[in-house]
């Protein structure tokens, strides 16, 4: 689970600057596969821990995974567009406002490295 966090921290940017954007369906899947894997641990966890359900760290696994869902291209494609098409003023407003979300989310990853120390404690 810390490789898959490492992953789910850096290597969305990792892949914009270094890999060619035919590559991206991989790199969507693996980011899938990691959003399931830490979907599985939430549930575990909740049924295995028992103060875990409802507590500060539950809502932090909760909010650190579903700040991935934007990660996944064929997501965030859906949800605000391809990016792609004419420059009228509506798609000009859906870019902005899907850019702001960008920003938002990646500000959220920083819970995902309190996943990480939690993972040590």
């Amino acid at each position: 689970m810390t490789m898959i966090t490492v992953y789910a921290l850096f290597f969305d940017d990792i892949r914009i600057l270094t890999v060619p954007k035919e590559a991206d369906p991989i790199f969507y899947a693996i980011t899938l596969f990691g959003l399931i894997c830490f979907m599985i641990e939430i549930v575990l966890a909740s049924y295995a821990k028992e103060d875990y359900l409802l507590t500060f760290f539950f809502w932090l696994d909760i909010i650190s995974t579903l700040s991935m869902v934007p990660d996944i291209g064929w997501v965030r494609d859906y949800l605000f567009g391809s990016g792609e098409g004419s420059e009228d003023a509506a798609d000009l407003a859906k870019t902005s406002r899907a850019g702001r979300v960008t920003r938002v989310v990646r500000v959220i990853r920083i819970l995902r490295l309190v996943r990480i120390v939690k993972l040590y404690k």
